[in-house]
Order: structure tokens, then sequence, then C-alpha cells
């Protein structure tokens, strides 16, 4: 995590968010929607913990609130507020769940189709929600789906006599939030199969066809938010959720719609890898349209990186979204609507229904000194601007947007840029590409409205209108150092860095710096510098205790005057003669078993035995990761073992 996130991290308890009433027509056949848009009215939690989470909305007359049950010994799920980009979650343990009782199932009978989002991340354990059992069963894991009975042999996702349905995802449910979208459908063309679609973060990661159609039927049984019946709890946290009674893979411009909700709520980067996932309001207005031009600048395209923005939808999601950051690396920008007050903690609320306001940004670099650009900059302003542009994008339920969106304000990070220490505000500036022609040569460069040099974080209000597009840069300074090269290397038992200067002003140290995660460093040493020098200079320092897993390295340079400066930051990943803890999955599995080995650089012996220790498969592996296939043993219980003379570790396998 990056310096940058941990500043918006800890802006993220802003007031703001409002609540309103909406249209149940939006979400036909929505079943049940959990959320924690309004705390107030649809949460009950005390210091024990969360006692119901309310359903959030009422379709065809019915509400579905869960609630935690007090007869038994389990813990209380828990309430963290201000989890990710303003709202609040839901966490649960090894322990804990919320469930309601009663007519729920009914409203599934005989239903072929389904529907599931989650906003959610996982630490470990298994069923997040489940309901119905035998021939009615649905259950929704981190890695797999479980849909109805029977017995499936197609080779993908198996089953057996009581769950004839799975899909196991290519990809399980991670450790940070995103936006996993499951779908179950009948074929149309072919009355006698399902098909199960898996999204994340709105990109069709699998398709599995079933080779039988099956319904679920009239389901009458509890229906547990946490956990299912004897298997093993969910541990995680669940922001948002929302099951539908009908195939969105078959309304994909409903699914886009919803998708962009979520993503534009809660800070996530739709994945955009391998073509583009659209941005829609909920009335199908394109609201990042990808191949749109403004004059001579780029299309939308080439600002899809970590689209982010505020928006009132009350109509559709009872939501009035008024400051948003983007949780991917190294967003830079926090924006919050302030045309009336001003004031970037507590924002307005929009007047307009469906108002949305967009930001993306290139991807160029987020460095000054280094890659940084003089040639389109104001002419005459001896600016120096990173690569990273800002497009806006400005839509009032209308393509292209009719009226504008006013006055917004945002708080920029740079503590991650190689800017030096202590620059004043009168050296920072803002450029914004009014008149939408490509350039920056033609405008004016403004100071921002406040500036604070120790930390590097800033912020500007500006009435920006669609199309245009915006950048930082600072002023020309002489550079205290000119970086040759950084590197970090793994030495066997330490970590080598080595660095080199071209020149150096006034530069009286180097100290050298690891972290465990990019955000929080640690000193490691010190090395004098050469004062002031045109000749080309070279450093060596060795960290002869990394620490098993993940070392980022980085240069500070340290002028006389206490001025500073940073290198690029460079990871090793140092095993340590060791290996992390490995898994393997799917378990239960039909016999294609999934080995990871995180950190391995050795080569590994990986033995499978039965229970009373007679050895069934056998092999050496390298790499972090490989799959074995034990098909050909007997249903049962096996051990895997995987490692090397004085370091061993144990899995147990089921095979059905």
């Amino acid at each position: 995590m990056s310096k940058a996130l941990l500043a918006f991290a800890l802006l993220l308890a802003w007031p703001g968010v409002s609540f309103g009433q909406y249209s149940s027509g939006c979400h036909n056949n929505l079943e049940f929607w959990y959320n924690t848009t309004n705390v107030a009215s649809y949460l009950v939690y005390t210091g024990s913990g969360v006692s119901q989470w309310k359903d959030f909305q009422t379709v065809e007359g019915k509400t579905y609130n869960l609630i935690y049950n007090s007869s038994n010994s389990a813990t209380w799920p828990q309430y963290v507020a201000n989890e990710i980009n303003g709202y609040g979650a839901v966490e649960f343990g090894s322990d804990d769940y919320l469930y309601v009782t009663g007519v729920l199932g009914t409203d599934f009978r005989q239903a072929q189709a389904m529907t599931v989002y989650a906003v959610i991340k996982t630490s470990a354990g298994k069923p997040i929600f489940g309901h119905g059992e035998g021939a009615n069963r649905v259950m929704f894991h981190t890695d797999a789906l479980y849909w109805g009975t029977g017995y499936t042999s197609n080779g993908n996702g198996a089953g057996n006599s009581n769950m004839a349905r799975k899909v196991f995802y290519n990809t399980s449910i991670g450790s940070t939030y995103e936006i996993r979208a499951v779908t179950v459908s009948l074929d149309i063309a072919d009355s006698l199969h399902n098909i199960y679609k898996v999204y994340k973060d709105g990109k069709l990661l699998q398709t599995k066809n079933a080779l039988y159609a099956q319904s679920v039927g009239t389901v009458t049984d509890t229906f547990i938010l946490g956990a299912y019946r004897n298997t093993t709890d969910f541990e995680g946290t669940i922001a948002e959720l929302m099951v539908y009674k009908d195939a969105h893979d078959l309304l994909p411009d409903k699914r886009n719609r919803i998708t962009t909700y979520l993503a534009l709520k809660y800070g996530i980067s739709l994945d955009n890898s391998g073509g583009y996932v659209e941005y829609k309001n909920h009335n199908g207005i394109d609201l990042w349209p990808y191949s749109y031009k403004c004059n001579n600048e780029g299309p939308y395209s080439q600002y899809s990186y970590r689209v982010t923005g505020i928006f009132r939808d009350v109509s559709c999601y009872g939501i009035h979204h008024n400051k948003s950051t983007n949780f991917s690396s190294g967003p830079i920008l926090t924006g919050a609507y302030t045309e009336t007050n001003h004031d970037f903690d507590s924002p307005d609320n929009f007047n307009k229904n469906r108002q949305f306001f967009l930001w993306g940004d290139d991807n160029g670099t987020s460095t000054f000194q280094t890659n940084g650009e003089t040639g389109d900059v104001p002419t005459g302003s001896g600016i120096t601007r990173m690569q990273r542009k800002w497009k806006i994008r400005e839509t009032i339920n209308t393509n292209p947007p009719a009226g504008t969106i006013e006055d917004v304000t945002y708080e920029f990070d740079l503590s991650d840029t190689d800017i030096p220490g202590g620059i004043s505000i009168n050296d920072i500036f803002v450029m914004v590409d009014t008149d939408k022609d490509g350039s920056f040569t033609d405008e004016t460069a403004f100071n921002p409205d406040s500036w604070t040099a120790s930390t590097k974080i800033g912020r500007f209000e500006y009435d920006y209108n669609d199309c245009q597009v915006f950048t930082f840069g600072v002023k020309t300074v002489a550079l205290p150092v000119t970086w040759l090269s950084f590197t970090a290397q793994d030495g066997g038992n330490r970590v080598n860095l080595d660095w080199a200067t071209a020149s150096e002003i006034n530069n009286s140290h180097f100290e050298v710096e690891r972290s465990t995660n990019g955000l929080d460093w640690l000193q490691l040493g010190q090395l004098s510098g050469q004062g002031t020098t045109v000749s080309e200079s070279h450093y060596a320092f060795s960290d002869i205790t990394p620490l098993a897993g993940y070392n980022y390295y980085r240069i500070k340079q340290v002028d006389f005057d206490g001025n500073y400066s940073y290198s690029s930051v460079e990871l090793v990943v140092f095993a340590n003669g060791n290996l992390a803890l490995s898994q393997i999955y799917p378990n239960p599995s039909r016999g294609i078993v999934q080995v990871d080995l995180p950190l391995n650089r050795d080569e590994l012996l990986l033995n499978v035995t039965d229970m009373q220790g007679n050895l069934q498969y056998t092999e050496w592996v390298q790499g972090e990761s490989t799959s074995i296939d034990v098909s050909h043993l007997p249903k049962g219980i096996y051990l895997v073992h995987v490692g090397k003379p004085g370091f061993n570790q144990v899995h147990k396998l089921v095979l059905e």
C-alpha cells in the first residue's frame, strides 16, 4: 500500500453520503439487497456486534431482514465503519452468521436463473451464504457456486450425490475488495443445459455449461449469511450483497449498470484488460464513452485507468455519493463535490438526479524529475509536469451531458513522487486544458488552494467542463542529484543494493530505507554523499537481515539544507531458504489439484500418501505453483506432503 493510499484511508470518514427513496422498478427480480448506505436505518449493532442487517429494498411487498441467532453460542459479526470509500461493511469471523427463516425460498420456486453480486474480501473459510437442502440447495462460496443436486462428470468442478452443480472459480475471491458476480441461466438454445458465468470487477473470468438443466425448487429452509450448515464458516468482510432471480449474463446491459454502480461507489476499478467494460448509469447512458474524442484530445479509452466518480442516483440506488477515491495502485486524487459550502470534509449533495462526475487517468508516470515533461507546459512557465494526465466526464442522464456539475475540490497526494521535500506552494501548479486542444502550451497554470510541504499533500477547487484534461507540475529547479541507476538483488542470504548518480549538488548523504508493504519505511543505514560534483558516483549497501516475503527498498537523498528526494522503489521477494505457507485447492477434489508454493525458489518433492502412509504419487516440482492429477486414486482421504530435507508441509486432501 502506497503512502498515498494511507493518506486517503485517513480521509475516508467523511459525511455527505446520504440516502433517499428509489423506485423498485430498477430492481425487477431482486430477491434481497444488503448494504450499509444508510447505517442508522438498516444496520443494528452494539458493542457486541451486528444483531440485524435489514433488507435495503422492498420488492413485490417482500423484505427479508437478517438477524443474529442469540440462542446459540456463536459470536457476533462486527461492523467496520468507513471500511471502503466512506462506507462501512460487516465482518464475519470463524463462528458467526446472520440468518432469516420462513418464506424467503418460496420466491425461488422452480427458478432456473440467478445472479449474485458481492463487494467482498476474504481471509479464510468458504460459504458466504447458503439456503435450502437437497434438490433446493444454493450455496455461494469464496471459490465455487453450488446449485441443486445430481452428478456432473464433465471434469470442470464435479459434484457428488448432494451437490450436482458446481462451478469452481478460476480465480477465488481474494483478500482485497473486489466486485464478484456469478450468474446461472438456462440455455435458451438447449433446454437441457444450465450455463454458469463468473465475473470479477466486470470482466468475464469463466463460463461453464452443465450437462443437464436443473432448477432450484421451493426453498423453505433458513437462509444463512456468513456460514452454511456444517461446513467451514466464511471469514471475511461484505460491503454489499445483491441476489436477483434472473440471469444477467443474458442481460449484459443490466449487469453493466449494476457493476458500474458498485465500482464507482466503492472506488474499485473495472478490469479493462482484454476489452473494455462499459460504465453505464441505470438508464443505460454511457458514462465513459471509450471511443469518444474531444477536439484534439485523445479518446476516453486512453484515460481508462482508475476511473473514479461522484454521483447521485436516488431513484434507483438511493444514493448521494459526493466524495471518492480509487483503491487501485497510485491513485493520487480524492475528489469531492463542494459547489455550495466549499468544504472538502463535508461535501454538498447534488441537486440533480442521475448526475455523474467522473475522472480517469492515462497511466502515465507519476514522477517529475524522472521522465518529467518540459515541452507540453504553458509557454515560458519554467514548469516540469508529470506525464500522467486525468480526463473529466460530466453526465446528467443524457449523452452528451445536459447542464454542468459545479465546483469539485480535489485533494492530491504527491508524497510518492520525486519532487524535493520542502517545496513551497508557489512552486506547485495545476494545469487544465480548457480549450480541449490536446496541449497545455496555450494554457495558464495556477497554484493550488493549499499545500503542506512536509506531507506533499494539497487541495484545489475548479469548475471543470466535460472532456477537459488536467495534470500537475512543479517549478523547474536544479536537481540535487541526477540519478543514473538503482538496483536491488537477492544475494543468497542478503539483498545487495547499488545506485549511481551522474552529478550531485549540495548532497549531504543517502539514507537506505526498507518496507514490507510500500507504506511504512524503516531506515537501515546511511552513506555520505559527494557534496557537489559533476562526476559519476557509485554507491553500494547490503541488507544482511532481509525478511521472508516482500522487501521494498528506496534511497532517500538529503541536502545540506534539509531538503530531500527519493530514488525509485525496488522490490525483492526473499524466501530466506524456506517456504511460505503452501495451499492446495479445490478440496474436496475430483482429482485435479492446484498446489500454490509462494516464494519457492527450490526444487521440492511432492508426495501423496494414503492414511496408512503408502505412497500413491510422487513428483519433483519447481516454481510458485503446479497442478497434479490424482484422479486415478480411489475416493478417500489422502495426505499431500510438500518440502525438502529439513522442511515439510502436509495437507489433508479429500477425493470425491
